[in-house]
């Protein structure tokens, strides 16, 4: 499928995937909390049970570089207006789309 093709449904799903992401976080957020008060024995919640949960929320947050690492070095240059370093590899667009 072309790019062209494609744009209009990326943009549209962007922030449906945004808002999906922010209720993932805010619900694994009250689970932590949940957790943390579980493991704690106590009823009720305690300041140190946000801890534990705004810990684990910024654990989750951080594990999001490990894709981003994985990202090529010309990764964003088109939509940038650069020009792609000369050892990086072509665009997903450009490649053939039916190696031998």
């Amino acid at each position: 499928m072309r790019r062209t093709l494609l744009l209009p449904l990326i943009v549209s799903c962007a922030p449906l995937i945004q808002q999906l992401a922010l209720s993932l976080g805010v619900t694994a957020g009250a689970y932590a909390l949940q957790v943390a008060g579980w493991l704690r024995g106590g009823d009720g919640v305690t300041v140190t049970d946000f801890r534990v949960a705004f810990v684990a929320v910024g654990l989750l947050a951080k594990m999001s570089v490990i894709p981003i690492a994985r990202l090529p070095a010309n990764a964003g240059a088109e939509l940038a207006g650069r020009e792609p370093p000369p050892d990086a590899p072509p665009p997903m667009h450009a490649r053939d789309p039916d190696p031998p």
